[in-house]
């Protein structure tokens, strides 16, 4: 009866050993396939930290969106890098148009913000104060500034047939003419360019193809109008020398 009893002990162990192993193999098997299906590219650097604890206890569903996103990323991320460089190469490369500029504005600048800026071309724009500007015997005109938008030169456009077309500036920001300045007269008003930047070698390309080159000058110039102070509307002009090419 003993060994009877003892053999019956031993099987009902046996059968309990049997299950825990079972039990803890399955345990094994489970945790493996749980952490190899949860592996995420973030996770490893995270289980020492209490984010991995609350990462791995989230569902399935919560980080598979997590995994889409940083490979929409990986993709997104050289695109946007791509397309950055080349807004700046073309923002380098493409010739970026003054802004107008009063006198005020210009005169705090410094030489490095004016150079490659293209302000050094561009007249300062006038803003008006009042209705008019009186003129007396004693005025003067300073800072006198001329930028033309346009050259039109005479073009022989048919046998025996010639009219002004307007040419192709070629010349790049160095054909504006200032810090003019002379003596002011009224009744009429009359301006006689005493100094300054009053010429500037410039090269304008015909509708053939020819190349005009030529002096932009208002070297002497003396302008008269009607009146004695300066209205908007007003209109004035006169003759000026022009020098050699090469002077």
């Amino acid at each position: 009866f003993c060994k009877g009893s003892l053999r019956s002990r031993l099987r009902a162990m046996a059968r309990v050993a049997t299950r825990a192993l079972v039990g803890a193999a399955l345990f094994g098997c489970s945790s493996a396939f749980v952490q190899h299906s949860a592996v995420h590219p973030t996770v490893p650097s995270l289980r020492s930290t209490d984010a991995s604890v609350r990462l791995n206890a989230l569902p399935s569903e919560d980080v598979t969106p997590a995994a889409e996103q940083t490979e929409g990323r990986s993709w997104v991320a050289p695109v946007l890098g791509l397309s950055a460089m080349l807004g700046l190469v073309f923002g380098v490369l493409a010739p970026q148009p003054a802004k107008a500029i009063t006198a005020e504005q210009f005169s705090q600048l410094t030489y490095a913000q004016v150079r490659g800026s293209g302000l050094a071309n561009r007249c300062p724009t006038v803003e008006s104060q009042g209705t008019e500007v009186p003129v007396t015997s004693s005025s003067r005109m300073q800072n006198f500034c001329l930028e033309p938008k346009s050259f039109a030169i005479e073009f022989e456009t048919e046998p025996g047939k010639k009219e002004f077309v307007t040419t192709k500036l070629t010349t790049r920001q160095t054909y504006t003419l200032a810090f003019i300045e002379g003596a002011l007269k009224p009744n009429p008003i009359t301006f006689t360019e005493q100094d300054g930047m009053d010429f500037a070698a410039t090269t304008v390309k015909m509708p053939d193809g020819e190349y005009v080159p030529f002096l932009f000058s208002c070297k002497q110039l003396i302008a008269k109008g009607d009146g004695s102070s300066f209205k908007p509307g007003f209109t004035w002009g006169g003759e000026f020398n022009v020098p050699s090419y090469r002077t």
